[in-house]
C-alpha cells in the first residue's frame, strides 16, 4: 500500500497561451491534513479541480490511493474514495438535511439516488452518523434552506462523509463564514478520523496553521514551497511572495 493518498506528478494546465498551473508535483500522505495556500491568481482553484477530476490536465499525472486516475472523471474518482466540497453550495434547500445526506449515502451503498422512501438501512445509518459527526443530527428533519451559511458548509461536510471517503478535498471552506462558524468548522475537521486524508485549499491562515500538518504554497501556478507549518511560517520566500511580512504569518 502506498504511503501517499494523493500524488501530483508534474501536473500542468494551460488555456491556450495562458498557464494556470505549471509542473506541480506534491504528495499528500495518508492520514494527514495538507493545506494549499497562495495569493489570488496563484492557481489554487485550478489545482483543486485537477485533483478532483473536474478538469483534465494538459500535462502530468494524478495518482489516488496508488492508482493512476489522470483520465478519470470526478464521478469515477468519487467511486474510488475521493470526496470534495466546493466554494459554491451543493445542497438542496427544498430538502431536509437527512434527505440531502441520504442522496450521497445511497450512491455509496450502490443504490439509485432517491428522494422519498426505500432507503437502505446502511444508507440511513451512514447519513445519520455523518450528520452527528458535524453536529447537525438534532436538525436532521429541518429544511436545508433554514440553515445559516456556516451550517450549510457543515451539511456539505456531512454529504462528503456519507460516502465514506478515503480522501476529502475542501475548496475555500471558510469563505463567508463568521468567526464562530469558522471555529465550528475547524472543530469538525479536527474531529475527523485519521483514516480520512484531508486536503484543504484555504485563504484563512489561522485555519491553515491550526489544522495543517503540511503546507504547500502556490505562486503564479507554480509550487514555491512545501513543508511543515513552522517551516512555511519562517520561510523568507513565502513571506516576501505571499504573506507580505512576519506579522501576517503569525496571524497577528
Amino acid at each position: 500500500m502506498s504511503e501517499n493518498a494523493l500524488v501530483l506528478d508534474g501536473i500542468g494546465k494551460r488555456y491556450g497561451s495562458v498557464v494556470a498551473v505549471e509542473n506541480v508535483s506534491l504528495a499528500v500522505r495518508r492520514g494527514t491534513r495538507h493545506a494549499v495556500i497562495g495569493p489570488n491568481g496563484a492557481g489554487k482553484s485550478t489545482l483543486f479541480a485537477l485533483m478532483a477530476g473536474t478538469i483534465r490536465p494538459s500535462s502530468g499525472r494524478v495518482e489516488l490511493l496508488g492508482e493512476d486516475v489522470t483520465k478519470l472523471s470526478d464521478h469515477h474518482r468519487a467511486r474510488k474514495g475521493l470526496a470534495k466540497t466546493m466554494q459554491r453550495s451543493s445542497v438542496f434547500g427544498s430538502m431536509t438535511l437527512r434527505e440531502n445526506v441520504l442522496l450521497g449515502a445511497e450512491r455509496r451503498h450502490g443504490r439509485p439516488a432517491r428522494v422519498v422512501g426505500g432507503h437502505s438501512g446502511k444508507a440511513v445509518e451512514a447519513a445519520m452518523a455523518a450528520l452527528d459527526q458535524v453536529g447537525l443530527l438534532e436538525r436532521a428533519g429541518a429544511q436545508a434552506s433554514e440553515l445559516s451559511h456556516g451550517e450549510r458548509k457543515q451539511l456539505e461536510v456531512a454529504l462528503a462523509l456519507a460516502v465514506d471517503p478515503a480522501v476529502l478535498l475542501f475548496d475555500e471552506p471558510t469563505a463567508g463564514m463568521s468567526a464562530a462558524e469558522t471555529d465550528r468548522f475547524v472543530e469538525v475537521v479536527q474531529g475527523l478520523s485519521r483514516d480520512i486524508t484531508v486536503l484543504i485549499i484555504e485563504h484563512d491562515l489561522d485555519v491553515v496553521f491550526t489544522l495543517a500538518d503540511q503546507v504547500s504554497v502556490l505562486h503564479l501556478g507554480a509550487l514555491i514551497a512545501d513543508g511543515r507549518p513552522d517551516e512555511i511560517r519562517s520561510s523568507e520566500l513565502v513571506q516576501r511572495i505571499y504573506l507580505g511580512d512576519h506579522t501576517e504569518v503569525n496571524g497577528e
